[in-house]
């Protein structure tokens, strides 16, 4: 999830995910140009472009594992 996007941005979509009893325990990566605090929980992992590959995918692996 990028945090700046056309139509509907990322925090628009955390949001409805939040308020969304089906989606909310859905673990999300945002790879963001800015790190906001706001969007950081224990479901919302942050990621800083320009984005390490490697960090990418331990993250993912990670998440698989919960």
């Amino acid at each position: 999830l990028d945090l700046m996007m056309p139509v509907m941005d990322g925090y628009e979509f955390l949001r409805k995910r939040e308020g969304d009893d089906a989606l909310r325990s859905i673990p999300v990566v945002v790879v963001s140009a800015t790190i906001d605090p706001r969007v950081q929980n224990e479901r919302v992992t942050v990621l800083r472009k320009p984005i390490d590959l490697e960090r990418l995918l331990e993250t993912i692996a990670g998440l698989q594992a919960v």
